[in-house]
């Protein structure tokens, strides 16, 4: 049957399938038999033991070991990094050295018929920080120098971090001081980190006075203790501040004769400071060039201040004063005016004159009507002028001296009355105005100086120029009007007049205002409103539409009185939106509110607005129906990289938008990018920046204000990292090569040996043994029917 015929083609390819294995088998036992009978063979693989991390100065020890050395036994060899070549199977290396000792290390097991499979080892060498630029041991620098800066570095293997700290092992301030770290390649394998000291930016000269000190940089690289630089003792210099006198008073009494209690002047200087005490002004007559000022038997020339002043060489000086009193006295020798009394007609000029004889330390003072009150302070003469002479001027005046350590008092009086025309003494209300509703009464009140007494006259004056007298009650230099039952037409603007034989007054002006509440129609009206009403209509409307929002503008107008919110409707075919109490502005600045729900592309919106408070509701203003635009359009058409950046080029529809977020992210690290925010569209091609890597995803956001319109993610870009490049396919193709060679003569060394008998029984009995397990396995040659 057709179906048995396939089964036997079938065992019949089985079979002669396991024939081919049975005659492989047997060609490696004569391999072996050949190898055995020859008695050599070649060494096994080598493997290395020891420190793969030393530091420089150390010794290392590198052990080389194989599973079998061959046959004959073979030797141990070492290729180390500079080339050279040592026999034995350890390899010892003392004091390691950077540049000698650092790199890879092979080991073999060599004999004559050939060489074992080689190990490598690798041997990085580092080193402690060393000391490349250090610090000087002492340093000076003025607070106000904003050139300051100290830098000192470390060679070191890997790099090192540096810290700059207080002797005491504390760390440098940081809102005085600031720090920056360099890293530059030196000699190839070391890295020399420069750290600079300079004053934080955000410091001022007044902080940064007594921070100075002891202090140092350390260099850490994680290998053996940290490396500490000189210590250096910076000096801060600044100009003298905080001057003080002690005892603190800030004036002295003495009666003539006595002792002044020392003086000692301190102040914070750096460098120290110089003092001198100086009479009457800080640059005046020296009397004293030390911190401390004494005076004794104190006299009556000695009155005046004291002045102390700290100086070193940065500017400027600091100084502070105290007052040496020295009393005796006083009596009155005369007092007087000039016109004398009778004389004195209102915006004429009088003086006054009151002579002490009394020097220092003795007070004159005159006083009188509204307030008056000059003084001298040791002095023997006062004089004091009144310009524009008034009526408020009459009254009595006294000229007093007193010194309270010699316990004398004296004192002199005059009367005077000025004639004088009336004057506005008091006034009521004081702001010269009435709020009343209709039917009350008020009354304004008015009282003047007057010398002699005045005739008043009340008027009520009207918008067009016109006036009607009014009736008054006066008396004396006193006059009130009295408005009853008001009505609307008495809301308004009144004045009152007064006049004697010297002159008159301007016309005062009142206002009778209606009761309401009050706001501003322009900056300069305000307007008093009796009932609320209904706000005014949101003015200046203005929209911007992007593809995905609309976003209104406006100026609120007047509220009504209540609080007012605002309403918006806006609706396109198949959809409409209203929004409720949307807030005012508190400063009545404009107000923008964005709309996005039910937004889309190429779409015409009809837009309402009123503004509501519990009065009712405003006007409805509309705004010109709004289309809003389609989405930009937007293809990257290439990407160069050079260098550290990326040259890109792209289509855009630039009126549709504000923005292009561009951002370069490492694949391999995520964490690594760079963003760029591109506005400026003329540019072709746009440069961006790019991270440390050798291949990146771009992402591309496209923004209208803040609407993301298009976003174009994981954009690749590789780039090859480095000049050396090596062909993969002819390495591969020659290994192949030589793979396909060497079992070619395998084959034919077999195939010479075919017939060859062993020479020896030690050979015998090797190939038997091989033998017998090579046919031991003859069971796995066999291949079943499904296989």
């Amino acid at each position: 049957m057709p179906g048995c015929k396939r089964k036997e083609i079938m065992h019949s390819e089985y079979r002669d399938a396991a024939v081919s294995m049975v005659s492989l088998r047997i060609l490696l036992v004569a391999f072996c038999v050949l190898c055995c009978g020859n008695g050599q063979d070649t060494p096994g693989a080598a493997s290395i033991e020891g420190n793969s991390n030393v530091v420089a100065g150390d010794d290392v020890t590198l052990t080389c070991s194989a599973d079998y050395l061959g046959n004959p036994e073979g030797i141990y060899k070492w290729k180390k990094p500079n080339g050279r070549t040592q026999d034995g199977e350890n390899l010892n290396i003392e004091n390691v050295n950077v540049n000698e000792d650092e790199g890879d290390y092979e080991c073999y097991v060599e004999n004559d018929v050939a060489q074992g499979t080689s190990a490598t080892h690798t041997l990085t060498v580092n080193i402690v920080p060393g000391v490349e630029q250090d610090l000087e041991s002492e340093k000076s620098v003025v607070n106000t120098d904003d050139s300051f800066s100290i830098s000192c570095a470390f060679r070191a293997k890997p790099a090192a971090s540096v810290a700059w700290k207080r002797d005491d092992d504390s760390a440098l301030p940081s809102d005085i001081f600031s720090s920056t770290l360099i890293n530059e390649v030196g000699d190839g394998k070391f890295t020399i980190t420069t750290s600079t000291v300079t004053w934080n930016s955000e410091s001022d000269s007044t902080e940064r006075r007594g921070q100075g000190g002891k202090m140092l940089c350390e260099a850490d690289n994680g290998i053996r203790d940290p490396v500490k630089s000189n210590t250096m003792d910076l000096t801060i210099q600044y100009a003298p501040y905080g001057l003080t006198i002690a005892p603190g008073s800030s004036s002295v009494e003495l009666n003539e004769g006595d002792t002044l209690p020392d003086r000692v002047c301190s102040a914070n200087c750096e460098p120290s400071c110089s003092f001198t005490w100086h009479f009457n002004s800080e640059d005046g007559d020296v009397v004293e060039n030390s911190d401390t000022l004494s005076m004794q038997n104190v006299q009556r020339g000695k009155h005046g201040s004291y002045f102390c002043k700290a100086s070193n060489e940065i500017h400027p000086s600091a100084h502070d004063n105290f007052a040496l009193i020295v009393n005796y006295g006083p009596e009155i020798q005369e007092f007087k005016t000039t016109p004398q009394d009778g004389s004195i007609i209102e915006s004429n000029s009088t003086t006054f004159s009151c002579s002490v004889d009394t020097r220092p330390g003795t007070s004159i003072r005159l006083t009188g009507p509204q307030g008056l009150s000059e003084s001298v302070e040791a002095g023997n003469e006062l004089e004091h002028t009144i310009n524009n002479i008034g009526c408020i001027h009459s009254g009595t005046y006294t000229c007093t001296s007193n010194n309270p350590k010699t316990r004398i008092d004296v004192d002199k009086t005059i009367d005077i009355k000025v004639k004088c025309s009336p004057s506005m003494q008091t006034v009521i209300p004081e702001d010269r105005i009435h709020s009343v509703t209709e039917g009350a009464s008020a009354d304004f009140f008015v009282e003047a100086l007057s010398n002699p007494t005045p005739d008043f006259q009340w008027k009520r004056t009207f918008n067009n120029g016109t006036t009607v007298n009014l009736p008054s009650e006066d008396s004396g230099n006193k006059s009130n009007l009295t408005i009853s039952n008001i009505k609307i037409k008495d809301f308004g603007y009144y004045t009152v007049s007064a006049q004697n034989i010297i002159g008159q007054w301007e016309d005062v002006e009142f206002e009778l205002r209606a009761l309401g509440i009050p706001f501003r129609v322009d900056e300069s009206f305000l307007q008093f409103c009796s009932l609320l009403d209904k706000p005014h209509p949101p003015t200046d409307m203005s929209c911007e539409a992007t593809a995905k929002s609309l976003t209104l503008s406006w100026t609120p107008g007047w509220h009504g009185g209540p609080p007012q919110t605002f309403t918006i409707t806006y609706s396109t075919d198949g959809f409409e939106k209203t929004i409720l109490d949307i807030p005012d502005s508190p400063d009545s600045s404009r107000i923008s509110y964005k709309l996005t729900e039910g937004i889309s592309t190429e779409k015409s919106y009809s837009v309402e607005i009123f503004a509501i408070n519990s009065q009712g509701s405003s006007e409805v203003i509309s705004l010109d129906p709004i289309t809003t635009p389609a989405f930009p359009s937007f293809k990257v058409k290439s990407i160069t990289i050079e260098g550290d950046q990326a040259l890109i080029k792209w289509t855009l529809d630039k009126d549709l938008v504000d923005r292009v977020l561009v951002r370069t992210v490492g694949i391999t690290k995520n964490e690594n990018f760079v963003e760029t925010n591109v506005t400026d569209f003329d540019n072709d091609p746009v440069v961006v920046g790019l991270p440390s890597a050798s291949s990146f995803i771009l992402d591309f956001s496209v923004y209208k204000r803040d609407d993301l319109l298009i976003s174009q993610s994981n954009v690749q870009h590789l780039i090859a990292i480095g000049d050396d490049s090596t062909d993969l396919g002819m390495i591969i193709g020659v290994v192949a090569g030589l793979l396909a060679l060497i079992a070619l003569c395998v084959v034919v060394f077999f195939v010479t040996q075919k017939f060859r008998k062993p020479k020896s029984r030690q050979s015998t009995l090797a190939f038997r043994s091989f033998a017998d397990h090579v046919f031991s396995e003859r069971n796995d040659a066999e291949l079943g029917p499904n296989q």
